[in-house]
């Protein structure tokens, strides 16, 4: 079934032809033209995604957010805002307000269409996650109720979702961990409890009764695929011992265990699926322990929950990977892997504020290929294309200063934002980059100007004020970049705006 939009916007324009475009994507689309119409229809049925425009009459965007982000069953809905506005503290505001993202109107297609996707997207995994987590809830119920009718059993199911439910309450793999340890050294009463993960991530992680008898840091064992034990474990099968000791107890784990001034052990494998994940050891260091049968069947399903837990925190780790991938994908050209058009934006924009309250001037680079054009012609796209790649490292390979970006402003065209620099400085630096473009010595015919590629470029700086705008900036460093393509090419001009 395709996704639900409402689409809540005043200007009835706007929404007709946004409704239009969606439609033809195949989703659902619902209408509001007021913050309150909207709500009516949010609260007869939930859609699954909120476009809204900020400035409206009555209930505007902001107040909208902030009632459905206060409602038990709206709040989980994912808000874009649609906004004719490129403030800071409007952005700011969307995003306090609960909103997931934020689009400047006016708005490119391609651009709302991956951004509502990627929303639909995480709005999916999240549900399956709540899916998930239900049906696993209820398994614990449907056993609970079950076992009910035994009374200490009862008992110990209760201690058994007790430590679930503090073993769920994180996706944070180490608190998983650390909550674990803890909880099992409670509920048995043992000196010391260990897991060991086991691989190339190997780490443990304890929990001990007092300081003495830490063993975090020491190596427990070495564990690989060629340890006798591997394959024990492999089959889910558990290590018992209540006496290390004893003759039965002398094979491989008894050795490992009396190292450890270990008198009695309970060793768990965890798996994922066929992979020996790690290792749960309960430790008796002060006297021999004979381990009851329910202890071990207890044990057998807080690491089994254990389990679960560590799969849902991977797959979390893997979705916020997954979430900075294509924020980067959002931020880089493709071609050139340095930042786009809408990145260069969005830092001139900040940079510009940021100097403009420190009282700062920023430098501005517009960097053009000479003859460009007459290269692609004669050597063909493939052969343009990774010239420009070249010159946008050759250009990344200068400016080295974190605070500093490189971006491809369009085509051949890229610009380098220097904030909390002066005109000379900017000068210097573009130079450099001239310098080493020729370096390249990317060879061209067709140029007027050199046998090799070569670049123009246009350096502007500016100490920002109140009246004036980022696109002043940019206006000084194209005037800059023309007067250089005007003397001659392949130099560096410069223009300081007077105040």
């Amino acid at each position: 079934m395709s996704a639900t939009i409402l689409l809540v916007d005043d200007q009835p324009d706007e929404l007709r032809l946004l409704s239009a475009i969606l439609m033809d994507q195949g989703y659902r689309v619902r209408k509001a033209i007021s913050g309150e119409m909207a709500l009516k229809s949010i609260e007869f049925e939930l859609p699954d995604l909120v476009l809204l425009d900020i400035r409206m009459p009555g209930m505007n965007g902001f107040e909208l957010c902030s009632v459905l982000k206060m409602s038990g069953n709206m709040k989980d809905i994912p808000v874009i805002f649609l906004s004719g506005l490129d403030l800071l503290e409007d952005k700011v505001r969307a995003f306090e307000m609960g909103g997931a993202d934020y689009i400047t109107k006016p708005f490119h297609l391609e651009e709302v269409l991956m951004r509502i996707g990627h929303q639909l997207t995480i709005q999916q995994q999240r549900r399956q996650l709540i899916d998930q987590n239900r049906l696993l809830l209820a398994e614990v119920r449907e056993r609970k109720r079950i076992e009910t009718m035994m009374r200490q059993q009862a008992r110990r199911e209760k201690l058994l979702s007790a430590i679930t439910s503090r073993i769920r309450q994180s996706l944070d793999l180490r608190a998983i961990l650390k909550t674990t340890v803890e909880e099992v050294r409670v509920l048995l009463q043992v000196d010391r409890v260990v897991i060991d993960r086991l691989g190339p991530e190997g780490e443990s992680v304890e929990s001990v009764r007092s300081p003495d008898l830490s063993v975090q840091g020491r190596v427990t064992a070495q564990w690989s695929p060629d340890h006798p034990c591997w394959n024990h474990f492999l089959q889910n099968r558990l290590f018992l011992v209540d006496d290390v000791t004893a003759e039965d107890a002398q094979g491989w784990c008894g050795g490992w265990l009396r190292d450890l001034a270990v008198q009695a052990a309970l060793v768990l494998p965890i798996l994922q699926g066929d992979r020996l994940w790690g290792l749960l050891a309960a430790h008796q260091c002060t006297a021999l322990r004979p381990w009851q049968p329910w202890e071990v069947e207890l044990i057998r399903q807080v690491t089994a929950q254990l389990a679960i837990a560590i799969d849902q925190s991977e797959l979390y780790l893997q979705l916020q990977q997954a979430n900075q991938a294509l924020q980067a994908l959002a931020t880089l050209d493709g071609l050139t892997q340095v930042a786009n058009r809408r990145r260069f934006d969005e830092f001139l924009a900040v940079e510009w504020q940021r100097a403009l309250r420190e009282g700062q001037s920023i430098t501005l680079i517009l960097c053009d290929v000479d003859y460009f054009k007459r290269y692609n012609d004669s050597q063909g796209h493939q052969q343009g294309d990774d010239c420009l790649r070249l010159v946008a490292q050759g250009i990344q390979q200068v400016v080295q200063r974190p605070a500093d970006l490189v971006a491809r402003y369009g085509g051949e065209e890229f610009a380098v934002i220097l904030p909390n620099t002066h005109l000379k400085g900017g000068m210097r630096v573009a130079e450099k980059i001239r310098s080493a473009i020729a370096a390249l010595a990317i060879s061209h015919p067709e140029s007027t100007v050199s046998s090799w590629i070569t670049v123009s470029l246009g350096v502007g700086c500016l100490l920002p004020r109140p009246k004036r705008a980022a696109n002043d900036l940019i206006s000084i460093a194209d005037q800059a970049l023309y007067q250089a393509k005007a003397e001659g090419r392949n130099r560096v001009c410069a223009l300081l705006a007077s105040d």
